[in-house]
């Protein structure tokens, strides 16, 4: 592994391990499990067939991805064809493969076994806003539940984050009436304050930004509760067991995170549309409300 992937490797663990959405305990893989001695891979086939590592059917984005996930695990890596994702999810919790692309339907039955790890996402684009529901000690709101059919103050000083704040709400269920935008997120605290809004939503940035205060001493969230933190269900994520073993997690993190600059055919079949590929929390695939 170059010192480039190893670094990026390291980095996607740490996000992996620590970006779990609010309320999950779900700890790392268990760092005793032996390393992988091969990877097999499930793939949306007509019918589903046995892993191999050739084909003449695959075509030139499927070897290419095979040739440089093997060359960089250092083991033989084999795609394996599914005629459903709920076929794959049970194949991986059964562990007769490693990695599958699942969604929220597919995962649902195995997921106390597999977990999603990583996703794709657009460069352009924000990807999924890590939102934070703030209040008032005093107030008898305890949850994102809670928070519904409240009026909502958000900061609007960056249209795009604005944008990527209002999704994640509306993903999970938050609809855009009531919504007071403020100039700033100073002003969204003051409004709050000021009891123009109950609940105060910004980007978790944001929100440490306005925690940390302009000037020393200054602790502007002091009287505040946060009741939620997370972000949108992605679409789909590439998934694996829960006991995959810690090095070898790491190491598919980084070589998929990696992959869209190193080998452009190959991440051209992993990720169809050119996106990136970052880490995923255990819960990532899951509505929270």
């Amino acid at each position: 592994m170059t010192g480039r992937i190893a670094s990026i490797a390291f980095l996607a663990l740490m996000l992996a391990a620590c970006g779990e959405s609010s309320g999950s305990n779900e700890a790392a893989p268990a760092a005793a499990a032996p390393v992988l001695t091969q990877v097999r891979v499930a793939f949306e086939a007509p019918a589903t067939g046995a892993c191999v590592s050739s084909s003449p059917e695959f075509d030139p984005g499927q070897k290419a991805y095979i040739e440089h996930l093997s060359e960089r695990m250092d083991i033989p890596v084999m795609l394996c064809p599914f005629a459903s994702r709920t076929e794959a999810a049970q194949a991986l919790a059964d562990g007769q493969i490693e990695l599958a692309l699942l969604d929220a339907a597919s995962i649902a039955a195995v997921k106390d076994v597999v977990r999603p790890i990583m996703t794709q996402r657009i460069p352009a684009d924000l990807g999924r806003v890590e939102v934070v529901l703030a209040v008032m000690d005093a107030s008898p709101i305890q949850s994102a539940a809670d928070a519904r059919q409240r009026p909502m103050i958000i900061p609007g000083e960056n249209s795009t984050v604005l944008a990527g704040v209002q999704a994640t709400l509306e993903q999970i269920g938050f609809a855009k009436t009531d919504q007071l935008i403020a100039p700033s997120r100073r002003e969204a605290l003051a409004a709050l304050l000021g009891g123009k809004g109950e609940v105060m939503a910004m980007q978790s940035a944001q929100w440490t930004r306005l925690c940390r205060g302009e000037t020393r001493g200054e602790t502007p969230c002091d009287g505040l509760r946060e009741v939620w933190r997370g972000r949108q269900p992605a679409e789909e994520a590439w998934s694996a067991r829960r006991d995959l073993p810690l090095e070898s997690w790491a190491r598919l993190l980084g070589i998929h995170i990696a992959l869209v600059q190193e080998n452009p055919l190959a991440a051209g079949w992993i990720a169809p549309a050119m996106t990136e590929i970052e880490p995923i929390e255990a819960t990532g695939l899951e509505k929270p409300l």
